[in-house]
């Protein structure tokens, strides 16, 4: 009796572990090499600063297509090449006007612009900025990836943001580092193949991230694996925002870096709201398409005193396409 007890306990066993493994999955990044996408990512930034009753809006938007190619794929990660195929998109600066910029009117002479300078009121020349995130085209990096699908390291972005600072002088080049910055490039390029889960997992699982944000500030996220099929998976996020850390007075400080360090160390985040969703193919590994939304309401001293509230909204999204739709202008035919 007892042998044929245990006879039938491990039979069972012996059914139940495959129907088991079948209920998780693995999702690592396992693109091949020699294969390619193109996509085109959609940032719109949104800005209400209130300095105690008076109101000033700002909308920025920054299209970006990119091709990746990748070239090896081993147990090293995988690495990839990254082209910027076009950058479009318009500043809006307060008081002062809309700056569209198209890399489709952009020509990239031989000799680059001299460098501009603030006006008298320290204010950034914004046409030298549009015609610099115009330039952008035919920019190139490489990039290593780990399995689950976060770049590790990154070649070509020091090259860029001296080419830039070349065309939009110091504040400007500072400006579009926020889309063309090493952080900010990373991201892009993960975006062709959307973060994964470290380690199999089933349907409904999640897992939690902390992570330094683009932004500045750090993210607090948590990613669920929310559907599996043959041909894609989708993941979904949800998470907040907190103050990033301040790093301590060091010795020879400027006046400058000790008022910006003092206004950090009195900025406070009293609401904030992520939420996300990824659609990754299982046939090539690449995005199909990925939406975000983060919506931040800061509290930080006025230069005008007291304080004031700024409520930032970002929404981006990213869609696979191919060069010939991306070169299309807007009401054109597709």
């Amino acid at each position: 009796m007892y042998k044929s007890n245990r006879f039938f306990a491990l039979s069972l066993l012996a059914l139940t572990l495959p129907l088991q493994a079948q209920d998780t999955h693995d999702l690592q990044l396992a693109a091949k090499a020699g294969s390619s996408v193109c996509i085109a990512q959609a940032t719109t930034m949104t800005q209400v600063i209130d300095m105690g009753g008076q109101e000033v809006a700002s909308t920025n938007t920054m299209h970006i297509v990119m091709s990746v190619a990748v070239k090896t794929a081993d147990d090293k990660g995988t690495s990839v090449e990254a082209t910027i195929e076009r950058t479009h998109g318009k500043f809006s600066v307060p008081m002062m006007g809309d700056y569209p910029f198209d890399s489709l009117d952009h020509s990239d002479d031989d000799d680059a612009p001299e460098a501009p300078e603030p006006d008298a009121f320290g204010m950034p020349d914004f046409d030298a900025i549009a015609t610099a995130a115009a330039s952008m085209i035919g920019t190139k990096y490489t990039a290593l990836l780990d399995a689950s699908g976060r770049v590790v390291s990154i070649e070509g972005v020091e090259t860029t943001l001296g080419k830039l600072k070349e065309r939009a002088g110091e504040t400007g080049m500072q400006m579009l580092a926020q889309s063309f910055g090493e952080a900010p490039t990373k991201v892009l390029i993960e975006s062709a193949f959307g973060e994964r889960p470290k380690k199999p997992l089933a349907v409904g699982a999640s897992w939690s991230a902390k992570t330094p944000n683009e932004t500045g500030f750090v993210s607090h996220l948590k990613q669920t694996l929310a559907q599996v099929s043959d041909d894609s998976f989708e993941i979904t996020g949800v998470g907040t925002l907190s103050e990033p850390a301040i790093e301590p007075e060091t010795e020879g400080e400027t006046e400058e870096e000790k008022m910006m360090r003092d206004m950090q160390s009195r900025t406070k985040v009293e609401e904030s709201e992520i939420k996300g969703r990824t659609v990754i193919s299982r046939k090539d590994d690449f995005v199909i398409e990925a939406n975000s939304e983060i919506k931040l309401t800061l509290k930080m001293p006025s230069p005008l005193g007291g304080d004031m509230t700024i409520q930032h909204t970002t929404t981006v999204s990213t869609k696979r396409t191919t060069k010939e739709a991306a070169m299309q202008r807007e009401g054109e035919d597709k």
